[in-house]
């Protein structure tokens, strides 16, 4: 939701008739200064807002700043107001809760999703916030994931109180057609699959464990029940 304050009207300079004869609203103002910032930079908030360095100030065009805040994914609230010759911008961001990487071909869209797994930011990670979930076309569903994908974040969770120790270790998991999770740790090359189970993961630390005391790099491992298939 953005807001205006009151004043707004009272410091700007003029109208300016572009092509076509649109509107164009710019305020000269001698500062701009963003308030409730936390993730996301000042450069990555005003991205597409025209500013021109001028006589007496900044000139300001506001219909590409009011669509810059209505754009961003990151925004909860944002308000337009003035103090004096300052052009304030106050906004309130989506806390980021989740992280997604959503397979564009040979590449990966890394995305943030809020608690409420509502996709905030595509590009741009603004933190550490646990392992990414590799997504495919069919796991988004109007700017959300789908059910299957957030069942994997509420598992993830799970694992993070179980074991928390494996959970920091764990880089991505993916979900595959028939329902397991390849789950692949910080700087291995070996694809963990395993049922999307809490105690199987208990079960992969074990695993994680005999790999390493026997200083083996499998390129794939398979826990099946209490037993483990180990591909060299």
């Amino acid at each position: 939701m953005m807001r205006f304050g009151a004043g707004m009207i009272a410091v700007m300079t003029g109208i300016l008739l572009a092509q076509g004869a649109s509107a164009v609203q710019v305020m000269t103002v001698e500062n701009v200064e963003i308030r409730g910032l936390r993730y996301q930079s000042r450069s990555e908030l005003l991205r597409g807002v025209k500013m021109t360095a001028v006589p007496g100030g900044i000139a300001v065009d506001l219909d590409t700043l009011r669509s810059a805040l209505g754009d961003s994914r990151m925004l909860k609230t944002s308000e337009i107001r003035t103090s004096g010759r300052t052009l304030v911008i106050e906004v309130e961001e989506r806390e980021p809760a989740r992280i997604a990487a959503l397979r564009r071909g040979d590449r990966l869209v890394p995305l943030e999703l809020d608690a409420d797994f509502t996709i905030i930011s595509v590009n741009r990670i603004h933190g550490k916030l646990g392992p990414a979930v590799i997504l495919e076309d069919a796991d988004m569903v109007k700017g959300t994931v789908s059910d299957e994908i957030r069942d994997i974040y509420r598992l993830l969770d799970r694992v993070r109180s179980l074991c928390p120790g494996l959970y920091g270790e764990i880089s991505d998991v993916r979900r595959r057609g028939d329902g397991n999770l390849v789950v692949r740790l910080n700087g291995r090359r070996t694809a963990f699959v395993v049922a999307p189970e809490a105690v199987q993961f208990s079960r992969l630390r074990f695993i994680v464990g005999y790999i390493d005391a026997r200083r083996m790099r499998p390129r794939r491992a398979a826990l099946a029940d209490t037993r483990a298939l180990i591909a060299e």
